[in-house]
């Protein structure tokens, strides 16, 4: 009897939510203070929430270990594998039609791990061989092929879940018109959902958010308890793959979830409106309002993509649907910036004046403090996460502009534009790149269409910032772009910051023969953390406190020598590829440094 009252003590909500916010600040004191807490708590779930840490910390470590998959998809250079766990993306030569059963020959290796991670993909070059054809997928495929090209790109959307990183809208929606319809299916009936599922997977692909479906079909067969249907999924995913949670179509059908858990204060509109501003940094009002009309006119999209390839005729129907779906999803009422915890407490204060008729207030009073610039008090340098390249945005507390330091590679774009509209900015006042490579300038028209840009640097001047001043280190002229690259110092609140661009040691030993000695207590690591720079000459002659080393761990950038140097001299450094974003917070009672990755470092003066 004892045992099971311990079963029945057993709380998996509980648990999933405790091992998913151990598992996002990584962290071993807060793995040990979960732990001290649910063992304080109820003793059975500290030894479950123990367990699940095991199996994941386990499958971290196990790597690509299934060896079939089915070839879902092929590109011109690549294609991709579905595995039911992950996908595997494939590079080469000789690529496997679509449909096709693949046997991986060894255990492959991850490539730009933080990419993958969030769309749960897995980059291999290693060897494979072809074992046979799946035959409903091939069948698909050449329907598809018999599309035209509108179409097809289409379908690729709204079936396959295809689409490039800078094309998860705003609208709630891109990836998760799937899941709308087998929503719907299953609030008629679990069991015609199950078997739709099991038809789409055969024919079509296995999306990861699929296992929520099944998990509340199961839960509706079953009876399951909405609290306990939402822990076996928080479950499921902290097992997968945890970084997923950081993949909006999966985040959003998650977060969807815990508002028909909990009897929240706030309306569904207001609720929206949070989450979307905490996901993308913009919130489109149209869109929230619209949001159960637009979920079922995705859901027919889906239905009807299914009919147009069965039935090709009607192609030109079809795409007179996507057109205005397209044009009513074009319709836009953009809002920047993330709610923060003042904003919160601000909304929650104010909430309670709002009498329960005007409902429409309680969103609008959301926009109000989501726009005004609540979650940033103090001054602020970021250095920006953005791969293989460099951004830094310097910004004044309270402000909807920046000034921004190069703008990273193109295919990083929508890593710098989801910061930027995170932080609520809508002008650039000074963007000054730094040289003309790629990694540095490959987004400056980009930045042009989504934002107010005053005023371009691309030759070297001092410039007058408000109280700033952004000190040019003018070094001559080199024969090489990176020696060429604009220097900038930068003195905030007594705190000195050196942006170098990608000089060499040849540069920086000009640059302290003409400019030393140079007070710099944050490094802008040049050239992504190169061997060919921060020489120990240079990093001896201007003892920084802190170096920001900006790479996704390409051309094995940071090298070994550069980080030795660094330690040597006692210089605590950040990476972008294992921090994240960078950003350091300076007021005059106050400064400190924190990462994407929750870090967190008490500046001293």
């Amino acid at each position: 009897m004892a045992n099971l009252k311990s079963l029945k003590d057993l709380s998996v909500f509980k648990t999933a939510v405790f091992l998913a916010a151990g598992l996002y600040f990584d962290n071993i004191f807060i793995y040990l203070l979960i732990l001290v807490f649910l063992f304080l708590d109820k003793r059975i779930n500290a030894f479950l929430y123990l367990f699940m840490l095991g199996i994941c910390f386990l499958y971290g470590n196990l790597g690509d270990f299934i060896p079939f998959g089915i070839v879902e998809n092929v590109k011109s250079e690549y294609a991709i594998v579905d595995k039911l766990l992950y996908k595997v993306s494939l590079y080469g030569v000789d690529l496997p039609e679509t449909g096709t059963i693949v046997f991986f020959k060894e255990n492959g290796s991850f490539i730009d791990k933080e990419t993958q991670l969030k769309k749960n993909i897995r980059f291999r070059n290693d060897e494979f061989s072809s074992v046979s054809l799946f035959y409903p997928r091939s069948f698909i495929d050449s329907r598809i092929d018999d599309l035209d090209d509108n179409s097809k790109a289409a379908i690729e959307k709204i079936i396959f879940d295809s689409y490039p990183d800078t094309d998860i809208g705003l609208d709630l929606g891109y990836g998760l018109f799937s899941y709308y319809f087998l929503n719907i299916l299953r609030k008629k009936d679990p069991k015609i959902c199950l078997i739709s599922l099991l038809v789409f997977i055969l024919f079509f692909c296995f999306q990861i958010k699929f296992y929520l479906v099944i998990i509340d079909c199961i839960g509706d067969i079953a009876g399951f308890d909405k609290k306990d249907r939402f822990g076996y999924k928080l479950l499921l995913i902290c097992f997968l793959n945890f970084d997923l949670l950081r993949s909006p179509s999966v985040a959003i059908p998650l977060v969807l979830n815990l508002y028909g858990i909990f009897d929240f204060t706030i309306d569904f509109h207001s609720y929206l409106l949070i989450i979307s501003s905490l996901i993308f940094g913009q919130s489109d009002l149209l869109d929230v309002f619209l949001f159960e009309t637009m979920r079922k006119f995705r859901a027919l999209l889906f239905v009807l993509s299914f009919i147009v390839i069965i039935v090709p005729a009607l192609n030109s129907p079809y795409l007179w649907i996507i057109r205005l779906y397209s044009f009513i999803n074009g319709l836009e009422i953009p809002l920047r910036g993330s709610m923060s915890i003042l904003g919160f407490l601000l909304y929650k204060a104010l909430n309670d004046f709002i009498s329960e008729d005007p409902d429409f207030l309680r969103p609008l009073l959301v926009c109000l403090c989501i726009v005004l610039p609540l979650s940033e008090p103090f001054m602020q340098v970021c250095f920006i996460n953005v791969g293989q390249g460099d951004a830094t945005m310097i910004r004044y507390p309270f402000s909807h502009s920046c000034i921004l330091i190069d703008t990273g590679p193109v295919y990083s774009y929508y890593l710098l534009r989801n910061e930027l509209y995170k932080k609520g900015i809508y002008t650039i006042d000074h963007l000054i790149i730094s040289h003309d490579d790629s990694d540095h300038n490959g987004n400056i028209d980009a930045l042009y269409e989504d934002f107010i840009v005053k005023d371009l640097v691309k030759t070297g001047r001092d410039i007058e910032y408000r109280s700033l001043l952004f000190r040019y280190f003018d070094l001559g002229e080199f024969y090489n772009d990176n020696d060429n690259s604009l220097v900038y110092a930068l003195d905030i609140s007594g705190y000195g910051f050196l942006f170098t661009g990608d000089i060499s040691e040849t540069a920086e030993r000009v640059l302290i023969r003409k400019y030393a000695p140079i007070d710099v207590d944050f490094l802008k690591v040049s050239h992504h953390g190169s061997a060919s720079a921060s020489s120990e000459f240079f990093i001896s002659s201007i003892r920084p406190s802190y170096a920001m080393i900006s790479t996704s761990g390409m051309y094995n950038h940071p090298s070994d020598e550069v980080l030795d140097t660094l330690n040597r001299y006692l210089v605590k450094y950040f990476i972008t590829r294992d921090s994240g974003s960078i950003s350091v917070y300076i007021s005059s009672l106050f400064s400190f440094i924190k990462s994407a990755k929750n870090e967190f470092v008490i500046i001293r003066s």
